[in-house]
């Protein structure tokens, strides 16, 4: 598990019209700067997709949080947020600057966004 910062959604369709399609999420790198870690979709349940669109819109900013824009094709319309929020996701690694196979787990209100950093995995020291 790790834990990320709520940086905004992709808006669902389908069944899931009305919530969050994907959340993007973001972590602090080594310098400090928010940096993109992925987007997670997978995990949610209908209502948790309401709800955190609700609480995100709440939020709501025109522009990016991030320090490098992430990749247009992550965040083709994405509604952006104050970054805040904290979730868990459980996957599998962290590579090439993004989450493999994340999977929702939850809101963390023990932890602040600042507190949030980058995931470590212990993948390379094998």
């Amino acid at each position: 598990n790790c834990e990320a910062v709520l940086c905004g959604f992709v808006p669902g369709s389908g069944g899931a019209a009305g919530g969050v399609g994907s959340l993007i999420l973001g972590a602090h790198d080594d310098s400090g700067s928010l940096v993109h870690v992925g987007n997670v979709g997978t995990g949610l349940t209908d209502r948790q997709r309401r709800e955190l669109r609700a609480k995100l819109v709440e939020l709501e900013q025109s522009i990016s949080p991030f320090a490098i824009e992430p990749p247009r094709a992550v965040t083709r319309n994405a509604s952006w947020s104050r970054p805040f929020l904290v979730c868990d996701v459980e996957c599998r690694e962290f590579t090439g600057g993004s989450l493999r196979h994340p999977s929702f787990r939850g809101r963390r209100d023990d932890k602040t966004a600042d507190e949030v950093k980058v995931p470590l995995f212990d993948s390379d020291a094998t």
